[in-house]
Protein backbone atom coordinates (compact mmCIF):
# COMPACT_ATOMS: atom_id res chain seq x y z
CA UNK A 1 0.00 0.00 0.00
CA UNK A 2 2.90 2.76 1.08
CA UNK A 3 5.11 1.61 -1.61
CA UNK A 4 2.21 1.68 -4.47
CA UNK A 5 1.74 5.20 -2.59
CA UNK A 6 5.26 6.52 -3.24
CA UNK A 7 5.52 5.15 -6.54
CA UNK A 8 2.55 6.60 -8.01
CA UNK A 9 2.78 10.14 -6.30
CA UNK A 10 4.26 12.22 -8.51
CA UNK A 11 7.74 13.46 -8.08
CA UNK A 12 7.33 17.08 -7.64
CA UNK A 13 5.00 16.47 -5.05
CA UNK A 14 7.30 13.73 -3.18
CA UNK A 15 9.79 16.43 -3.35
CA UNK A 16 7.88 19.26 -2.04
CA UNK A 17 6.22 17.38 0.64
CA UNK A 18 9.30 15.75 1.95
CA UNK A 19 11.03 19.19 2.07
CA UNK A 20 8.26 20.77 3.78
CA UNK A 21 8.51 18.02 6.63
CA UNK A 22 12.18 18.80 7.40
CA UNK A 23 11.68 22.66 7.49
CA UNK A 24 8.75 21.80 9.74
CA UNK A 25 11.57 19.71 11.82
CA UNK A 26 14.41 22.30 11.47
CA UNK A 27 11.88 25.31 13.25
CA UNK A 28 10.58 22.70 15.82
CA UNK A 29 14.16 21.45 16.36
CA UNK A 30 15.05 25.52 16.68
CA UNK A 31 12.59 26.16 19.19
CA UNK A 32 12.88 23.41 21.39
CA UNK A 33 16.57 24.14 21.79
CA UNK A 34 16.02 28.24 21.91
CA UNK A 35 13.79 26.81 25.34
CA UNK A 36 16.17 24.35 26.70
CA UNK A 37 19.15 27.66 25.91
CA UNK A 38 16.50 29.86 27.96
CA UNK A 39 16.42 27.26 31.10
CA UNK A 40 19.96 26.24 30.52
CA UNK A 41 18.61 22.70 29.84
CA UNK A 42 20.64 21.46 26.73
CA UNK A 43 22.45 19.22 25.16
CA UNK A 44 26.09 20.38 25.11
CA UNK A 45 27.24 21.36 22.06
CA UNK A 46 29.90 19.41 21.73
CA UNK A 47 27.62 16.19 22.17
CA UNK A 48 25.18 17.81 19.73
CA UNK A 49 27.37 18.27 16.73
CA UNK A 50 28.84 14.95 17.16
CA UNK A 51 25.77 13.30 16.61
CA UNK A 52 24.55 16.17 14.10
CA UNK A 53 27.42 14.59 12.12
CA UNK A 54 26.92 11.17 12.56
CA UNK A 55 23.45 11.13 11.44
CA UNK A 56 24.15 13.32 8.50
CA UNK A 57 26.75 10.98 7.43
CA UNK A 58 24.53 8.15 7.47
CA UNK A 59 21.67 9.70 5.55
CA UNK A 60 24.76 10.68 3.15
CA UNK A 61 25.71 7.06 3.35
CA UNK A 62 22.08 5.86 2.86
CA UNK A 63 21.88 8.58 -0.16
CA UNK A 64 25.06 7.12 -1.85
CA UNK A 65 23.97 3.14 -1.28
CA UNK A 66 20.73 3.58 -2.85
CA UNK A 67 21.37 5.98 -5.50
CA UNK A 68 23.92 2.51 -6.55
CA UNK A 69 21.04 0.44 -6.13
CA UNK A 70 18.75 2.54 -8.52
CA UNK A 71 21.64 2.77 -10.59
CA UNK A 72 22.50 -0.92 -10.77
CA UNK A 73 18.38 -1.31 -11.95
CA UNK A 74 18.14 1.53 -14.48
CA UNK A 75 21.77 0.30 -16.46
CA UNK A 76 20.10 -3.45 -16.40
CA UNK A 77 16.29 -2.28 -17.68
CA UNK A 78 18.18 -0.34 -20.27
CA UNK A 79 20.18 -3.31 -21.46
CA UNK A 80 17.19 -5.85 -21.77
CA UNK A 81 15.35 -3.13 -23.88
CA UNK A 82 18.27 -3.28 -26.68
CA UNK A 83 18.50 -7.42 -25.86
CA UNK A 84 15.03 -7.87 -26.69
CA UNK A 85 14.96 -5.73 -29.60
CA UNK A 86 18.04 -7.43 -30.77
CA UNK A 87 16.63 -10.94 -30.32
CA UNK A 88 13.10 -9.76 -31.75
CA UNK A 89 14.72 -8.68 -34.83
CA UNK A 90 17.27 -11.66 -35.22
CA UNK A 91 13.87 -13.88 -35.19
CA UNK A 92 12.10 -11.64 -37.80
CA UNK A 93 14.61 -12.34 -39.98
CA UNK A 94 14.91 -16.23 -39.14
CA UNK A 95 11.89 -16.38 -40.48
CA UNK A 96 13.62 -16.46 -43.81
CA UNK A 97 14.39 -20.09 -43.31
CA UNK A 98 10.80 -21.07 -43.32
CA UNK A 99 8.65 -21.74 -45.99
CA UNK A 100 4.66 -20.08 -46.53
CA UNK A 101 2.49 -19.47 -45.37
CA UNK A 102 4.06 -19.86 -41.60
CA UNK A 103 6.81 -17.10 -42.51
CA UNK A 104 4.06 -14.84 -43.50
CA UNK A 105 2.08 -15.42 -40.67
CA UNK A 106 5.05 -15.25 -38.13
CA UNK A 107 6.14 -12.22 -39.07
CA UNK A 108 2.64 -10.43 -39.09
CA UNK A 109 3.07 -12.01 -35.48
CA UNK A 110 6.34 -10.66 -34.63
CA UNK A 111 5.42 -6.63 -35.65
CA UNK A 112 2.09 -7.07 -33.53
CA UNK A 113 4.60 -8.38 -30.65
CA UNK A 114 6.75 -5.23 -30.96
CA UNK A 115 3.65 -3.01 -31.05
CA UNK A 116 3.21 -4.66 -27.62
CA UNK A 117 6.33 -4.29 -26.13
CA UNK A 118 6.60 -0.17 -27.28
CA UNK A 119 2.96 0.45 -25.73
CA UNK A 120 4.17 -1.93 -22.60
CA UNK A 121 6.16 1.29 -21.79
CA UNK A 122 3.87 3.79 -22.57
CA UNK A 123 1.46 2.85 -19.87
CA UNK A 124 3.62 4.40 -17.13
CA UNK A 125 2.21 3.07 -13.67
CA UNK A 126 -1.18 2.17 -14.35
CA UNK A 127 -0.86 -1.34 -13.11
CA UNK A 128 -4.15 -2.53 -14.94
CA UNK A 129 -3.00 -1.59 -18.39
CA UNK A 130 0.39 -3.35 -17.74
CA UNK A 131 -1.01 -6.65 -16.49
CA UNK A 132 -3.42 -6.59 -19.37
CA UNK A 133 -0.43 -5.71 -21.93
CA UNK A 134 1.76 -8.35 -20.64
CA UNK A 135 -1.17 -11.30 -20.84
CA UNK A 136 -1.63 -10.34 -24.60
CA UNK A 137 1.99 -10.64 -25.00
CA UNK A 138 2.06 -14.06 -23.17
CA UNK A 139 -0.60 -15.23 -25.22
CA UNK A 140 0.93 -13.81 -28.49
CA UNK A 141 4.09 -15.86 -27.38
CA UNK A 142 2.01 -19.02 -27.44
CA UNK A 143 0.46 -18.04 -30.78
CA UNK A 144 4.13 -17.61 -32.04
CA UNK A 145 5.53 -20.89 -30.53
CA UNK A 146 2.32 -22.88 -32.12
CA UNK A 147 3.18 -21.36 -35.26
CA UNK A 148 6.93 -21.89 -34.99
CA UNK A 149 6.24 -25.44 -34.33
CA UNK A 150 4.19 -26.68 -37.19
CA UNK A 151 6.76 -24.20 -39.66
CA UNK A 152 9.44 -26.68 -38.11
CA UNK A 153 7.96 -29.77 -38.51
CA UNK A 154 7.34 -28.78 -42.27
CA UNK A 155 10.61 -27.30 -43.16
CA UNK A 156 13.48 -29.96 -44.31
CA UNK A 157 16.51 -28.18 -42.84
CA UNK A 158 16.44 -29.03 -39.14
CA UNK A 159 19.42 -26.63 -38.55
CA UNK A 160 17.47 -23.58 -39.68
CA UNK A 161 14.58 -24.70 -38.47
CA UNK A 162 16.62 -24.69 -34.82
CA UNK A 163 18.20 -21.65 -35.37
CA UNK A 164 14.74 -20.42 -35.38
CA UNK A 165 13.30 -21.67 -32.53
CA UNK A 166 16.15 -20.91 -30.63
CA UNK A 167 15.84 -17.22 -31.24
CA UNK A 168 12.41 -17.43 -30.49
CA UNK A 169 12.87 -18.84 -27.08
CA UNK A 170 14.92 -16.11 -26.17
CA UNK A 171 12.41 -13.77 -27.12
CA UNK A 172 9.92 -15.13 -24.95
CA UNK A 173 12.53 -15.38 -21.71
CA UNK A 174 13.67 -11.92 -22.42
CA UNK A 175 10.05 -10.95 -21.98
CA UNK A 176 9.96 -12.92 -18.28
CA UNK A 177 13.60 -11.24 -17.67
CA UNK A 178 12.24 -7.27 -18.92
CA UNK A 179 9.13 -7.73 -16.37
CA UNK A 180 11.39 -8.67 -13.56
CA UNK A 181 13.37 -5.71 -14.16
CA UNK A 182 10.86 -3.21 -14.14
CA UNK A 183 9.45 -5.11 -10.69
CA UNK A 184 12.94 -4.78 -8.82
CA UNK A 185 13.04 -1.77 -6.89
CA UNK A 186 14.95 -0.29 -4.64
CA UNK A 187 13.24 -2.10 -1.53
CA UNK A 188 10.53 -0.11 0.36
CA UNK A 189 12.28 -0.04 3.85
CA UNK A 190 15.22 1.39 2.10
CA UNK A 191 13.47 4.74 1.04
CA UNK A 192 11.34 5.28 4.82
CA UNK A 193 14.84 4.71 6.54
CA UNK A 194 16.00 7.58 4.51
CA UNK A 195 12.85 9.60 5.18
CA UNK A 196 13.35 8.63 8.84
CA UNK A 197 16.80 9.65 9.43
CA UNK A 198 16.25 12.79 6.95
CA UNK A 199 13.81 13.85 9.32
CA UNK A 200 16.39 13.03 12.98
CA UNK A 201 18.92 14.91 10.81
CA UNK A 202 16.32 17.77 10.20
CA UNK A 203 15.60 18.28 14.01
CA UNK A 204 18.89 17.97 15.01
CA UNK A 205 20.34 20.63 12.75
CA UNK A 206 17.02 23.00 14.08
CA UNK A 207 18.15 21.99 17.63
CA UNK A 208 22.05 22.90 16.50
CA UNK A 209 20.66 26.45 15.18
CA UNK A 210 18.47 26.63 18.56
CA UNK A 211 21.56 26.44 20.92
CA UNK A 212 23.63 29.31 18.65
CA UNK A 213 20.51 30.96 18.68
CA UNK A 214 20.86 31.85 14.75
CA UNK A 215 18.45 30.38 12.14
CA UNK A 216 20.75 30.21 9.66
CA UNK A 217 17.74 29.64 7.12
CA UNK A 218 18.84 30.15 3.75
CA UNK A 219 22.39 27.32 4.95
CA UNK A 220 19.75 24.42 6.27
CA UNK A 221 16.92 25.33 3.61
CA UNK A 222 19.62 25.03 0.65
CA UNK A 223 21.10 21.63 2.47
CA UNK A 224 17.59 20.21 2.95
CA UNK A 225 17.17 20.57 -0.81
CA UNK A 226 20.33 18.97 -1.63
CA UNK A 227 19.25 15.91 0.24
CA UNK A 228 15.55 16.08 -1.09
CA UNK A 229 17.15 16.61 -4.49
CA UNK A 230 19.25 13.22 -4.60
CA UNK A 231 16.24 11.40 -2.87
CA UNK A 232 13.93 12.09 -5.65
CA UNK A 233 16.56 11.50 -8.37
CA UNK A 234 17.18 7.92 -6.83
CA UNK A 235 13.34 7.53 -6.36
CA UNK A 236 12.91 8.90 -10.27
CA UNK A 237 15.89 6.52 -11.45
CA UNK A 238 13.47 3.49 -9.68
CA UNK A 239 10.82 4.42 -12.56
CA UNK A 240 11.38 2.87 -15.29
CA UNK A 241 8.15 4.29 -17.39
CA UNK A 242 7.55 7.63 -15.42
CA UNK A 243 9.47 10.24 -14.34
CA UNK A 244 11.63 12.50 -15.69
CA UNK A 245 15.03 9.71 -16.28
CA UNK A 246 13.18 7.13 -18.53
CA UNK A 247 14.15 3.72 -19.49
CA UNK A 248 15.74 5.10 -23.21
CA UNK A 249 12.86 2.62 -26.16
CA UNK A 250 14.39 4.19 -28.84
CA UNK A 251 16.09 0.61 -29.94
CA UNK A 252 12.31 -0.79 -30.01
CA UNK A 253 11.34 2.30 -31.88
CA UNK A 254 13.55 1.67 -34.65
CA UNK A 255 12.86 -2.37 -34.94
CA UNK A 256 9.27 -1.30 -35.64
CA UNK A 257 10.14 1.35 -38.20
CA UNK A 258 12.15 -0.99 -39.48
CA UNK A 259 10.03 -4.47 -39.67
CA UNK A 260 6.95 -1.97 -41.08
CA UNK A 261 9.17 -0.79 -44.13
CA UNK A 262 8.52 -2.11 -47.47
Amino acid sequence: MIGNLVYRTPILLLCAAALAVWVVLIELGFRVAARARRRSAGVSPAQLSTTEAAVLSLLALLLAFSFAMAQGRYDARRALVLEESNAIGTTYLRTALLDEPERSELQSLLRRYVDLRVALHEVGFDARRRDALNAASVRLQAQLWDKATRAVARTPNQIASGLFLRSLNDVIDLHEKRRVAVENLVPLPIVELIFFVGCIAAALVGYDCGLDGARRFWPTFLATLVFVSVAALVLDLDRPSRGVIRVPQESMIRLRHSLRSP
